[in-house]
């Protein structure tokens, strides 16, 4: 799909060259003068809109040449359009009169995509409000193996553990205290069915486990040792040998090991000028062949042996991958300028990838300044990828907020994106990964902020922070590479419409910060914020559709097919 990369701004700057304010350019010695009006400020794409010559001087007859700025054109007086693709648009008309004089006016006009109908048999299986003024940001849903829900969310900076039994209708929470600041962090299950969840992105976080909601230990000694540690995203990940890897991202964070009984044991030695050193914002992920993956944020990215890391003390990274040359290359052990997390540096990139033994994460370039997709290998070599494919930048994209990498089931790389300025350019794309080239994308106008989830039926779900559900099919994309949509829902008015809130508190807003969850069953899980007047409160989601049975099937631990967020690659 074209990109078109010329600014609003400059956009005016041209306009106004065509004429003034006052009724366009006139002829030198004539006296005829021409603007125009649009019969609506702005369209959506598909929407007719009328324009209507006002033409001042001059000696009638006139004619009359519109160039409506998308190929198209008309002799009409008063003219008819509808744009196709949403854009910002120079619309010029072009009067002669009887003596061939001249005049001309050139305005812009802005179309934004048409919405989307709600479309499916998505429905709410149960909706669950925790009424108490908290917020999930990020926190990726888990399933353990009786079907109960484990969330994470933030009370005035007090980390709390949620569990929603399975039908919806018992809610039992816990404090992840002694955390400060929010927290982000997604639940992880073992196998026993004990739950581990860090917290705290503020001076002092910290990893807890929990069986049967009852807390068996808090550990704050996390990762390096040093004081004031920093849990902000992802899940601790589950080893299966009494072993968990946990990430800090406090000034001297780092990634490490610990026991199941919570005693800190191995972590990566920070280096001066690389990483890991405070840039620890999301999960470790371990490959199928015993090597830990971790994603700095600011920091780049740095691989590590399992089984030294498991061992207690300090270990230096294998290899550390920082740096991304003007050429698009990276090499090793180099002083970073790649930042793998949003603009304002604080949400992180999901950890490393994994497609047909070859690795991938995604995030922020700086200094370029936009989202793009690196391929990494053990060797330090990096390949970047502009996700247009056209070696620019996407208009208005500069983040991919919370980090949502995952595989689908063409074995493309699927990213989520924040949307920005006038155009639908949130939503999710695809790399294809043997070209590193576009393989489709679904653009909305609302910003993605977490992890979409593949479903057994090769589908991609994902929410919107506006409050809008989608399921699109990837096997069938239409001439411009995009995905069949199978379902969407406006949670919003799904709300409303079923009585699960009174009367008088209609007027809120859904946001969907949290990654989705498919379950065995094919339900669907989310975690929201609910914006109602300045009042906030947080909850669950479980939505189900007949379209979709069950998870996908990767080899790869993502949490949205890995209910149970173990972060193990497969055999």
């Amino acid at each position: 799909m074209k990109k078109y990369l010329v600014s609003i701004v400059s956009l005016l700057a041209f306009a106004a060259c065509g004429g003034d304010d006052k009724g366009g350019e006139t002829p030198s010695g004539g006296s005829l003068s021409v603007d125009f009006t649009f019969s609506q400020e702005s369209a959506y794409t598909g929407e007719e809109v009328t324009v209507t010559p006002e033409v001042k001087g001059g000696k009638a007859p006139f004619t009359y040449a519109w160039d409506f700025g998308n190929e198209t054109t008309s002799a009409d007086a008063t003219a008819t359009v509808a744009y196709d693709k949403a854009d910002v648009y120079l619309v010029k008309l072009t009067v002669t009169d009887a003596n061939n004089a001249k005049g001309s006016k050139t305005r812009v006009f802005q179309v934004t995509a048409a919405p989307v109908m709600d479309k499916g048999d998505l429905k709410i299986e149960w909706y669950v409000d925790f009424n108490d003024g908290a917020k999930i940001r990020g926190s990726v849903p888990a399933v353990d193996d009786n079907g109960n829900v484990y969330v994470a969310s933030s009370i005035d900076g007090n980390g709390q553990l949620y569990q929603v039994s399975a039908d919806g209708k018992n809610v039992k929470n816990v404090s992840l205290a002694p955390s400060t600041g929010n927290t982000c962090g997604s639940p992880s299950i073992d196998a026993s069915g004990s739950v581990y969840c860090g917290a705290g992105s503020g001076s002092g976080g910290s990893y807890h486990k929990y069986t049967d909601m009852s807390a068996v230990w808090a550990l704050t000694d996390c990762a390096n040792g040093a004081a004031n540690p920093k849990i902000w995203y992802g899940a601790p990940v589950i080893l299966g040998d009494g072993n968990i890897l946990i990430a800090n991202a406090g000034g001297t964070g780092s990634v490490g090991a610990a026991t199941e009984a919570g005693v800190r044991t191995g972590y990566v030695t920070s280096m001066t000028g690389k990483g890991p050193s405070g840039g620890c914002r999301q999960s470790p992920v371990v490959s199928n062949d015993g090597y830990v993956w971790q994603a700095c944020a600011a920091n780049g990215v740095i691989g590590i042996e399992l089984s030294a890391l498991v061992q207690a003390g300090g270990h230096n990274y294998d290899w550390f991958v920082g740096n991304i040359n003007s050429d698009g290359k990276g090499s090793a052990n180099e002083t970073y300028n790649m930042m793998l997390s949003s603009s304002n540096g604080d949400r992180p990139a999901q950890a490393v990838v994994s497609v047909g033994g070859v690795n991938y994460c995604a995030g922020l370039c700086v200094p370029a300044g936009f989202a793009q997709v690196y391929k990494v290998s053990k060797t330090g070599e990096v390949a970047t990828f502009v996700i247009d494919g056209a070696n620019t930048s996407i208009e208005n994209i500069s983040v991919q907020d919370q980090g949502g990498v995952i595989i689908g089931a063409g074995n493309e790389i699927v990213v989520n994106l924040k949307a920005g300025g006038s155009k639908p350019d949130g939503g999710i794309v695809a790399v294809d990964p043997a070209t590193m080239t576009l393989a489709w994308e679904y653009r909305t106008a609302e910003s993605v902020a977490a992890a979409p989830a593949l479903t057994k039926e090769g589908y991609i779900a994902f929410g919107t922070d506006e409050g809008v559900f989608y399921v699109i099919n990837p096997a069938n994309l239409d001439e411009n590479k995009t995905p069949e949509l199978i379902a969407k829902a406006t949670i919003n008015e799904m709300i409303v419409e079923k009585g699960m809130v009174p009367a008088s508190e209609e007027n809120f807003n859904i946001k969907m910060w949290s990654g989705v969850t498919v379950g065995d069953d094919g339900k669907l899980y989310i975690g929201f914020t609910k914006e109602d007047g300045g009042n906030n409160s947080a909850g669950l989601l479980c939505l189900s559709s007949s379209k979709i049975t069950g998870a996908g099937t990767s080899q790869w631990p993502m949490m949205g097919v890995d209910r149970r967020h173990t972060g193990v690659q497969k055999k």
